[in-house]
């Protein structure tokens, strides 16, 4: 599985604050980085409402605002919020059965992680 380095999120930063205008809702297909041929950088990742890791999973920027920029909306489809936002919303984990877990919430632009089990 491939995880973002941090010159990985640094390059989707500068490229997103480019091409992407506050409050407008993108495809997936609309966000992935020039030169990415794997596409492995995902907008999936940048989302301050949903998370692909584990809240336990320590090092994973979900909790860190300078790297987060996307409300998730639906499969495929992304909002863009910007960089270091005082967004309010929870985070979500979905497991590999489907389950949604909340793992987090940012109220004001600042997070909060939420135990779970």
């Amino acid at each position: 599985m491939f995880t973002p380095t941090v010159e990985d999120y640094k390059r989707a930063r500068e490229h997103w604050s480019k091409i992407c205008q506050e409050g407008k809702t993108y495809s997936t297909n609309e966000l992935y980085l020039p030169g990415d041929t794997n596409k492995k950088i995902k907008p999936s990742d940048y989302c301050y409402n949903k998370t692909n890791k584990g809240s336990s999973d320590h090092g994973y920027p979900h909790n860190k605002k300078e790297y987060l920029c996307f409300m998730f909306i639906s499969r495929g489809k992304y909002q863009y919020k910007g960089f270091n936002k005082a967004v309010t919303c929870k985070t979500v984990w979905k497991d590999a059965n489907g389950k949604e877990t909340v793992v987090g919430e940012w109220v004001n632009g600042k997070y909060t992680e939420i135990p779970h089990s």
